[in-house]
């Protein structure tokens, strides 16, 4: 059991540090609910060369502490992007209603999460946009808290709601619907810090380096 803890570290390890260019990175964990804007994917490969360089020096140097840390940071920051590249689940058959045909509407995200850099060591800002059920596209005068009505850098059009058309066997598509996304309520995916001075509040008894505040 050490032996496959121990390969499963190095597996998360590696999407930091093997991931190539530096704009795929979040690639990783981008979902049809996580998005990322232009900043926070830098922030992101910040991070990621952080990281990257305190596993090159404890391999280097023979450091086992060093080179621990790096799998530690690496596993804690997976896990919290993992969480948020599902959050909220989808909608299911009775939550969503049905299509004007009578056919229930398949899974849609609940949520959209964009993550911007907060301008901290390790720190995101996080905006969370729930679901509309059906609607048509509203204009900017309506409704300017609509996700596709912000103007976030690198979060494009096509990530910003969900289309769905039911098409039955052997026949044209029919009845196509929009869903839109409200905001919310925002908050942070924090970095605590590696030494004694805490960067941010831990709440509850997680020791993972990274935390999500709402």
């Amino acid at each position: 059991m050490e032996a496959e803890a121990i390969q499963n570290r190095d597996s998360v390890l590696n999407l930091f540090i093997n991931h190539g260019y530096g704009a795929s990175l979040s690639s990783q964990w981008e979902s049809r609910t996580l998005l990322f804007s232009d900043r926070a994917k830098m922030r992101l490969n910040h991070i990621a060369g952080f990281i990257h360089g305190l596993s090159l020096g404890g391999m280097g140097a023979g450091d086992p502490l060093q080179e621990g840390l790096a799998r530690k940071l690496a596993a804690d920051l997976n896990e919290k992007l993992h969480y948020l590249s599902q959050y909220g689940g989808v909608l299911e058959d009775g939550d969503a209603g049905t299509f004007p045909c009578g056919k229930q509407i398949p899974s849609v995200p609940r949520y959209k999460v964009v993550l911007h850099d907060d301008g901290t060591f390790g720190g995101f800002r996080v905006c969370w946009y729930s679901v509309g059920i059906g609607q048509s596209p509203p204009t900017n005068m309506e409704h300017p808290d609509l996700l596709c009505n912000q103007k976030i850098e690198g979060v494009y059009d096509w990530n910003l709601f969900t289309d769905h058309s039911w098409r039955p066997d052997g026949q044209e598509w029919h009845d196509t619907v929009r869903f839109d996304y409200r905001f919310r309520f925002n908050g942070g995916l924090l970095f605590h810090g590696l030494g004694n001075e805490p960067w941010a509040v831990r709440i509850g008894n997680d020791q993972s380096y990274w935390s999500i505040h709402t």
